[in-house]
């Protein structure tokens, strides 16, 4: 009975101020609320960032991993890598993930991916001589190439692109 006795006091006592009290919850309600929606979707823009993070990395893996082979061999990538690789670095897949720049950077790799597949063919097809030595030069000068872009130049490339802002 006290309970009873002690809700009736404040409920009595605060009669006047009802209005006030009503409009003053509604405003903490409304503030929490667009609190928890910012919050919310800052979450959801750094998932966003994250995942983008993460498919930029495969695809600079994928590309590093070739080079890495074409540098220690000398020879294209075959196998697992070189499908890796043409897969990650498709027209498609850059056109979303990178900024111009980068992409057209990227599909210079490509291109000198297959110059020295073509070249690598050439020289292994021609008979021993002049055509066949031109061809193995062009070859050293591709992997000569590929191992610059290795040892750091895809790195500074696509810094800008791998860091999580």
């Amino acid at each position: 009975m006290k309970c009873l006795a002690y809700l009736e006091f404040w409920s009595s006592a605060l009669a006047p101020y009802k209005n006030f009290i009503d409009v003053f919850l509604a405003f903490v309600i409304g503030a929490l609320g667009v609190v928890i929606a910012y919050r919310q979707y800052r979450l959801g823009k750094n998932q966003e960032q994250r995942d983008l993070w993460d498919r930029r990395m495969r695809v600079y893996d994928a590309i590093n991993d070739y080079l890495e082979v074409v540098s220690r061999s000398g020879r294209p990538a075959t196998g697992e890598i070189a499908k890796t690789f043409h897969d990650m670095t498709g027209e498609w897949r850059l056109e979303s993930l990178f900024p111009s720049d980068v992409k057209a950077y990227i599909e210079g790799i490509k291109k000198k991916a297959h110059d020295l597949e073509v070249t690598n063919a050439l020289a292994n097809d021609l008979p021993a001589g002049e055509k066949q030595t031109s061809q193995s030069v062009k070859r050293g000068e591709i992997v000569l190439w590929m191992e610059v872009q290795r040892a750091g130049v895809l790195r500074q490339v696509l810094r800008r692109s791998l860091t999580l802002a």
